[in-house]
């Protein structure tokens, strides 16, 4: 029976699925990102308008807010799975290697604890479960 906290992460920008084997027990949790919220509110600029300072100001502020809205649902995601011994973290686009670069310069301590990031594409849970258990060699 394997006494490490394993941990693989799938994610992208809008959720992210852990699964956790610890003790034989396996845990399957989805977080859900705020990423939608990131895009046109009212009064931020005039709809439709694309000239001048008002669309400049509305693409800052809503690239302002994408960024502000990744960062914390990559804090989220790492609140999930801090007590993890060690780490595996696959998905799409560049969420999985911003997850890792979060990691290596605000978490350093869990740095060692990352054994792969790799790019994959969208899978189902039953698929994330099977790559979990190649990956740290479980049956």
């Amino acid at each position: 029976m394997n006494k490490k906290h394993l941990t693989a992460v799938w994610l992208d920008g809008y959720k992210a699925m852990i699964v956790k084997f610890h003790d034989g027990n396996m845990h399957v949790g989805i977080l859900e990102s705020d990423m939608d919220d990131a895009y046109y509110h009212e009064g931020e600029a005039i709809k439709g308008n694309f000239s001048g300072t008002q669309h400049d100001n509305r693409e800052k502020t809503i690239s302002e807010r994408k960024n502000n809205l990744s960062h914390k649902f990559l804090k989220n995601v790492f609140e999930e799975i801090q007590e993890s011994d060690e780490l595996y973290i696959i998905g799409p686009g560049e969420m999985r290697s911003r997850l890792g670069h979060l990691i290596e310069s605000e978490y350093k301590h869990f740095h060692g604890k990352v054994k792969g990031i790799d790019s994959c594409d969208y899978l189902r849970e039953r698929q994330i479960i099977a790559r979990m258990k190649d990956f740290f060699n479980l049956k």
